[in-house]
């Protein structure tokens, strides 16, 4: 299967470790944000955050499941630049998942329900990464 995972820049480091796991697996991860130099400073030139938002866009166009990793409602993680794209991304699996010609996307959620997108029946929940492993037919 071809995943993209999707979470908070500051996660980085420990999704890479997820990454392995599903690659051990036999999967394809297709995020390059967590490969690739994707930091966007703030002021950044708008064609840097283009051409990391088009990557993303790209690497959802092209999985077929897509794994977003949430945080706790009212927590703001200390030290983090919180800026959302990690909410398009899964408003973009939603959106691919309804159109797809070749079936649905598999849409999963890791974590915390941040928001009502994440009730959808579509939406597999799961409140840790060991379960949504074994949800994939993957071994923690």
């Amino acid at each position: 299967m071809r995943i993209y995972l999707a979470a908070r820049f500051g996660r980085r480091e420990e999704l890479r470790g997820y990454r392995e796991q599903l690659e051990t697996a036999g999967h394809v991860v297709t995020s390059r944000w967590l490969v690739e130099e994707h930091d966007l400073p703030i002021d950044a030139h708008p064609s840097a955050g283009a051409k990391f938002a088009s990557d993303d866009v790209n690497d959802i166009l092209n999985s077929d499941c897509v794994i977003s990793f949430t945080e706790e409602p009212g927590r703001p993680p200390s030290g983090s630049r919180a800026r959302g794209g990690r909410h398009v991304e899964f408003g973009l699996a939603i959106a691919l998942s309804a159109v797809n010609q070749d079936g649905p996307m598999r849409v999963l959620v890791v974590g915390w329900r941040e928001n009502v997108f994440h009730y959808l029946p579509e939406v597999e929940f799961f409140g840790t990464w060991a379960e949504a492993l074994a949800a994939l037919g993957t071994a923690p």
